[in-house]
């Protein structure tokens, strides 16, 4: 199918062919008619885009920190490769289109297939021939409103949540700064609400648009006598409110608003505007400024957006499917008129020639932009092919494909796998999109969007499960049920009945099977574990994680797709404490933090002491409290009559009978992805068994979960009490090769 991408790095726009993304549970795939560009969001990332580094950099401000935060801990290069990584991701452009229900998920019991639909959302309702959208962001078109129409459902949503944050009554008088899309369509929804309007512009094209939308008095806003005019128009009290909806860069609409609204008046900013309130205009007014977020409530909001969660209506009357809803509606009624704001229409192949014409639009008027899609093409859930295959069948080269292109898989995981000798077949992730956009930059045979694609393929050898963790160990099972090693990003699985059904397929298909535990293979944490390896005493263990806060909305915080930051994270460490120890561990107390306010989320900052086997301890402190300025990682080790010290995997102290040794790592990622990639993939060209043993992520996962337990209950648990069985003959501990 075509969709349309661009080039965070090079500014460079294209159509390009990726696979059709992949049905799941909540939502359904949607087959795009038309699809609207929006001059205002989309416009201004297509600009960023195009803008040099350091044009970038100072249009966002907030993720140079970011930047500058990971070169103080993990190192310049590190920052460097992250900048990379970033600039390199595939942006997927639009948010608000119209079309028709193809396939309908598991939960969705209110739509079917062949029903007309709008759809709505960032990374949702992109300019691509076929979508997967979820059920809070797609409604039903009633019949007399045109897919042409219905693609302005976002934007029609965004003017209606303006409109009500401005709290209007019947017969208000209410200004419109800005006379762009989103002004012009919130132009005819006050009408529709029985106000009176007034609209400012810069541009007298858009001045004669207003009037067409039904504006009262349109005045450009370098008229002599605009003041005089919104004051003639408002009864001489000033306008009840101000609405605006321009972009701009300078604070004069702010100013204005407060110029010329009414005393106890109010002021909306939907656009993207300076917040500059001159202090005496709003001060000795007394007015009310706020701003109005995208289409209102529910925005941002994974529950509401992703999982389908509703608001009541009898506690949120308009969330932002209902907004949507309220705008087709008027549109049915034709309280709405839109032809006369469709400037431009092109073919979706032209889209380019549209983009173009977006940010350099010369003498021509640009409103509202359509791209039409042909609803001829068949769609066929096929892998795209990228290059052809270069292994023959006596080839010693392993087959490798990857299940997920996300931000670890792209920043961390491909440059490692990019360095190994071997065949990269296919790459799949549920969009489909990024799968064609990395497997195309990496080298990969194919790009596919189902999983089972892959599974299929008799060419490759093992699979790399680098997808979200709710889906890892269904991943895993079926990898092994078809003949595939596995390599699977931390955690294995998110609970102890997926845990079940891992040890038994893996008894009954056997395989390699490796958790993306990269600490254990990092050159330092090696040369830590050698100081240890025959140690004749307990040891004792120190992990801090110094982590920084992450908000509530994370993924990660979501247990069932993100199991929570001990299975998300923090099993790493408890991971890397097993394999200084090299023994199994025997019980695990977890203590939280235990706060009473919102803004602090107790499970993640707590203290985990695991004893094991041989007698050692071991200690991880998660902490989301701290300055990650600070440093993130640091062990201790004490045992043996000696003390060693890993801060952040670049310098090693150990010190024994008074004599210490310093170790630092300066280049290159120190955590170890490079080396358990290169160890992974000599299993399999060798067929020699993997350094860390099935019986030892099955160790870890129970540590992790016997945390959550003990957190749960406030008891410590004994591993044996956790219902599971483990391969026997597996010697746990062994040292990396």
């Amino acid at each position: 199918m075509k969709q349309i991408l661009q080039d965070f790095r090079t500014g460079q726009l294209k159509v390009h062919e990726v696979p059709v993304p992949m049905l799941r549970p909540g939502g359904v795939l949607v087959r795009t008619h038309h699809s609207l560009i929006s001059g205002g969001t989309e416009g201004e990332t297509v600009r960023l885009a195009r803008r040099n580094l350091l044009e970038k950099a100072r249009s966002r401000p907030d993720l140079v920190r970011k930047v500058l935060n990971v070169a103080r801990t993990d190192g310049i290069l590190s920052a460097y490769e992250a900048v990379v990584s970033n600039l390199d991701a595939p942006v997927p452009l639009g948010y608000s289109l119209a079309g028709e229900v193809v396939e309908v998920g598991r939960h969705v019991e209110d739509l079917a297939v062949g029903q007309r639909v709008a759809c709505f959302g960032s990374m949702i309702a992109n300019h691509a021939e076929v979508n997967f959208v979820p059920r809070n962001l797609c409604v039903r078109l009633p019949d007399s409103v045109s897919s042409r129409q219905g693609a302005f459902g976002m934007l029609g949503a965004i003017a209606i949540n303006g409109v009500r944050r401005a709290h209007i009554e019947l017969g208000s008088r209410v200004l419109v700064i800005g006379l762009g899309l989103i002004g012009q369509i919130t132009i005819q929804l006050l009408k529709a609400a029985g106000c009176r309007v007034t609209a400012v512009d810069l541009d007298s094209d858009k001045i004669a648009l207003a009037e067409q939308s039904g504006a009262n008095v349109a005045i450009r806003r370098n008229s002599d006598n605009l003041e005089e005019t919104i004051l003639a128009e408002s009864d001489g009290l000033g306008v009840d409110a101000t609405i605006i909806t321009a972009a701009s860069r300078s604070s004069d609409p702010i100013a204005l608003a407060g110029q010329v609204t009414r005393q106890k008046g109010r002021v909306i900013a939907v656009g993207r505007v300076p917040y500059e309130l001159p202090r005496d205009d709003y001060l000795f007014k007394e007015l009310d400024f706020a701003t109005s977020f995208a289409f209102g409530p529910g925005v941002n909001d994974p529950a509401y957006e992703l999982q389908g969660v509703d608001y009541p209506a009898e506690h949120v009357r308009w969330t932002g499917k209902r907004n949507v809803e309220s705008f087709l509606q008027l549109i049915a009624d034709e309280k709405m008129c839109l032809d006369h704001l469709i400037t431009h229409e092109f073919e979706a192949e032209k889209a380019k020639k549209a983009y173009t014409l977006l940010t350099n639009p010369g003498d021509e008027t640009v409103i509202a932009m359509l791209l039409r899609f042909s609803t001829q093409r068949p769609y066929r859930r096929e892998p795209i092919s990228l290059r052809s295959s270069t292994r023959s069948g006596g080839s010693r080269r392993p087959g490798i494909g990857v299940i997920g292109a996300g931000s670890h898989a792209v920043s961390m995981i491909f440059d490692a796998i990019d360095t190994q000798a071997i065949e990269k077949r296919g790459i799949a992730s549920a969009g489909g999109f990024r799968s064609k956009w990395y497997g195309k930059k990496y080298g990969f045979s194919y790009a596919a969007s189902d999983v089972q694609q892959l599974l299929d393929d008799d060419q490759i050898d093992a699979l790399l499960v680098l997808s979200r963790h709710d889906s890892h160990a269904d991943i895993t099972v079926r990898c092994l049920e078809h003949g595939k090693h596995v390599f699977v990003e931390k955690p294995l699985c998110l609970n102890l009945d997926q845990l079940a059904r891992l040890q038994t397929a893996h008894q009954q298909h056997g395989g390699h099977v490796m958790v993306g535990f990269n600490r254990r293979f990092a050159p330092l944490g090696r040369k830590l574990r050698k100081h240890y390896a025959r140690h004749a005493q307990p040891l004792s263990v120190i992990y801090r994680m110094n982590a920084g806060v992450r908000p509530a909305s994370h993924w990660l915080h979501d247990i069932d797709v993100g199991g929570g930051l001990i299975l998300g994270e923090g099993i790493h460490f408890l991971d890397f404490m097993q394999f200084i120890v090299a023994a199994r561990p025997r019980k695990v107390t977890a203590h939280s933090v235990d706060s009473a306010t919102r803004d602090i989320i107790n499970p993640d900052t707590l203290a985990v002491t695991i004893e094991y086997a041989d007698g050692s301890i071991g200690t991880m402190h998660y902490l989301s409290n701290g300055d990650k300025t600070m440093g993130r990682e640091r062990v201790e080790v004490y045992g043996d009559n000696s003390t060693a010290v890993l801060d952040d995997w670049r310098l090693l102290n150990y010190s024994k009978n008074g004599k210490r040794t310093r170790t630092r790592r300066q280049l290159g990622n120190p955590k170890g992805f490079i080396e358990e990639m290169k160890v992974f993939i000599n299993a399999l060209s060798t067929k020699n068994k993997l350094p860390m043993t099935f019986t030892e992520a099955v160790d870890g996962m129970q540590t992790a979960l016997a945390a959550i337990e003990s957190l749960r209950t406030g008891q410590a648990c004994e591993l044996s009490s956790l219902d599971t069985s483990l391969d026997p003959g597996e010697k746990s501990g062994d040292q990396p090769t």
